[in-house]
């Protein structure tokens, strides 16, 4: 895999929020180049949102109390296709501004990418 052919975005399903109103998230991973590229995963995890908030401090991670199986494990883009991966938080968060992170849990894999929401 080459991780400058494989482009990370996070998108929320809005920008504000009330407290306690459930963040719908989406991370998807596209495949850039023009051939097929391989993704290579070294448990049953794929992926992984966190939210952190103003000074950096994660107040949420998916995937933090969820048991992935120990398998390796592999997925195919095709070339310019891509996979959405989505997550919902539905705690409460004081009112601020906060950074959504989406991350592919692989070997090579691109950067995280992130997106910011507000809770009033």
């Amino acid at each position: 895999m080459t991780a400058d052919s494989l482009q990370i975005t996070v998108t929320t399903d809005k920008p504000v929020y009330r407290s306690g109103e459930p963040v719908r998230m989406t991370l998807t991973l596209a495949n850039r180049s023009g051939q097929e590229r391989t993704v290579d995963f070294t448990t049953g995890q794929r992926y992984d949102f966190k939210v952190d908030d103003r000074a950096g401090a994660t107040v949420w991670s998916w995937g933090a109390d969820r048991m992935f199986p120990q398998v390796l494990g592999t997925e195919r883009l095709p070339p310019g296709g891509s996979r959405d991966y989505t997550a919902e938080f539905s705690g409460r968060l004081p009112p601020g501004t906060y950074t959504v992170t989406g991350l592919i849990v692989a070997r090579g894999a691109p950067r995280p990418a992130s997106s910011t929401i507000t809770i009033q």
